[in-house]
């Protein structure tokens, strides 16, 4: 029997917002910032990512670049063997230049985590990973 984890893709945001804050050089918007701004334009954010592109994003924010990305599956459950669990999780992140519409880092994270393996730390360490792929395109 397992579970799905229904606000994975809010720890992902929180945990992303947080590691992409020791970037140098990056300023992180908030969500809730985000959606204020967007208010004032009278677009929700479904409206701005359905509808605009990331030039327009960035014009709208007065920002370089918006990381953007998308959840996939997060499933925890336990295997047939007793006493083992199993979980996967999986998400894609793209950080897209504002000026130019070029994805300047794309990835993809898949994982199966098994075990007694902590998933919690999996999903941070995996988030970590990306941010320092960003920190190095950086430099």
């Amino acid at each position: 029997m397992g579970v799905f984890a229904k606000d994975t893709g809010g720890m992902l945001s929180d945990t992303f917002t947080t590691e992409l804050m020791r970037v140098p050089g990056f300023k992180v918007v908030e969500r809730s910032q985000l959606k204020k701004i967007l208010g004032e334009q009278d677009l929700s954010l479904t409206e701005l990512l359905a509808k605009k592109s990331a030039q327009d994003i960035g014009h709208l924010l007065g920002v370089d670049a918006v990381v953007m990305g998308t959840v996939g599956d997060v499933f925890a459950g336990t295997t047939f063997i007793p006493g083992s669990a199993v979980c996967h999780f999986s998400y894609s992140v793209r950080m897209v230049d504002t000026q130019t519409g070029i994805v300047l880092i794309g990835t993809a994270v898949s994982r199966q985590v098994g075990g007694d393996m902590d998933v919690t730390k999996q999903i941070f360490a995996s988030v970590r990973e990306v941010v320092d792929k960003i920190i190095e395109k950086r430099k």
